[in-house]
Order: structure tokens, then C-alpha cells, then sequence
């Protein structure tokens, strides 16, 4: 079915967000949460200079293994269902 088909790469994102904020003419303040901050991390340490500011949320270099995955659902699911603030900060390693 989609046998042919390729996910971009984070540098490949971060080049075609590029793309876009040349497109744009005003300031350009970007916002991103997991993969989306690590794509404005490395759209922010271009040699063009796109962004004129950048929010990152949660950023990491590398992609999350099984024990950051598991955390952030859990940590979401008391979240979401209740006494999450309490037990979050006791869940982080």
C-alpha cells in the first residue's frame, strides 16, 4: 500500500519548517513539545536564522526509549484521571 513511503527525518522537517517561515514575512516565534521542540532546536542551530525566538518543552537530543514512552503515559493518565499533580513528580526517575 504505502510501501514506497518515507517519514522525513527531524532535519528534513526542520529544513521544510525553514521553508515555510521564508514564506512568512513578520517575526517567527516557534513552540514545540517532544519531536516538535527537537525540530526547532535544530531549525533554531541553523546557519539561517529563521526563528527570532523558540519555546521548547520537553526537548531531548535523542528520540525517547521505552522507560521515557512509559513514563510520559503514565504520567498523562494521572493526569488526565485525577490526583496527577500529586503523583507525577514522584513518578519522574
Amino acid at each position: 500500500m504505502f510501501v514506497d513511503c518515507k517519514f522525513p527525518s527531524l532535519d528534513e522537517l526542520a529544513a521544510a519548517i525553514g521553508e515555510v517561515t521564508e514564506k512568512v514575512h513578520c517575526p517567527v516565534i516557534g513552540l514545540g513539545e517532544g519531536a516538535g521542540a527537537n525540530i526547532l532546536a535544530r531549525l533554531a542551530l541553523s546557519p539561517q536564522k529563521k526563528l527570532h525566538g523558540a519555546i521548547l518543552i520537553h526537548c531531548t537530543s535523542t528520540s525517547a526509549g521505552f522507560l521515557e514512552s512509559l513514563q510520559d503515559k503514565v504520567c498523562l493518565q494521572l493526569f488526565v484521571h485525577g490526583d496527577g499533580l500529586k503523583f507525577s513528580s514522584a513518578l519522574r526517575l
